[in-house]
């Protein structure tokens, strides 16, 4: 049984070498392939990552939140966010609107940073449990991203 050498970061395999920074081992049988097939493979990735770079970009709402949301009393807040009552003004359905302080540079310490905003968006769009909020919509402006969340 050979070692199959996968990235981390992407998930793909390479050919068996050293493993170097961002690689790990896979115990996995290594199944020899031609050059040729291995060319179409590696065209295939190619193409799924950039799909996958595509569907990743997350785009916000840029509309003001108000417009579309009463806000309400806080309910709680954390080192970067801030999380308060809002009503939907046409159905008057109650959420939690979670107001998140964006990151103004790289150097800042200050705020959380757009890939983790996006990250944690992410995980709330896929995840579908009873067990865990819902994320409804997301606002963004200068200062801050507002994730709209079920109650």
């Amino acid at each position: 049984m050979g070692v199959r050498i996968v990235s981390v970061q992407t998930g793909r395999a390479n050919k068996p070498e050293a493993p170097g920074r961002g690689w790990c081992r896979c115990e996995e049988p290594v199944v020899p392939v031609s050059e040729e097939e291995e060319e179409v493979v590696e065209e295939e990735d190619r193409r799924k990552e950039g799909r996958k770079c595509l569907d990743n970009m997350t785009v916000f709402n840029q509309e003001n939140v108000e417009e579309f949301y009463e806000i309400g009393d806080e309910l709680g807040s954390g080192q970067f966010a801030v999380v308060r009552r809002c009503r939907h003004r046409s159905t008057g359905v109650e959420y939690a609107a979670k107001f998140i302080k964006k990151r103004r540079s790289k150097s800042s310490r200050r705020g959380v940073t757009r890939d983790d905003i996006e990250r944690e968006v992410s995980i709330l769009k896929e995840i579908q449990h009873p067990n865990i909020i819902t994320l409804h919509e997301v606002f963004e402006n200068k200062a801050e991203v507002i994730l709209i969340l079920e109650l």
